[in-house]
């Protein structure tokens, strides 16, 4: 069994990188991320497995943008929201 983690191991850091690698692509979308808020004055974050760290051919680039100006709640009956978020019978990743 140890034999077979050790393999596993190996092919994830080679697919997806070394720890360090991972730890350096985390930092460097923080670092982005900071300064791109610092120049466009939004509040956006990274989010996926790129934020992460991890290298996947073929994946996307994922972010949110946060808009503070904006209220959003579940509850219909309150008085100071702009959207009403629907959550009833909403399965993880349901558009």
């Amino acid at each position: 069994m140890e034999h077979i983690s050790s393999a596993l191991w190996e092919y994830l850091s080679i697919m997806l990188g070394t720890e360090v690698q991972v730890y350096i692509r985390r930092r460097i979308f923080a670092l982005y991320n900071s300064i791109e808020e610092q120049v466009e004055g939004l509040r956006k974050i990274p989010s996926g497995s790129r934020a992460e760290g991890l290298s996947i051919p073929g994946s996307d680039i994922d972010t949110m943008v946060v808009l503070d100006h904006i209220s959003v709640s579940e509850n219909p009956d309150d008085l100071d929201i702009d959207i009403v978020m629907i959550t009833k019978d909403i399965k993880p990743g349901a558009n």
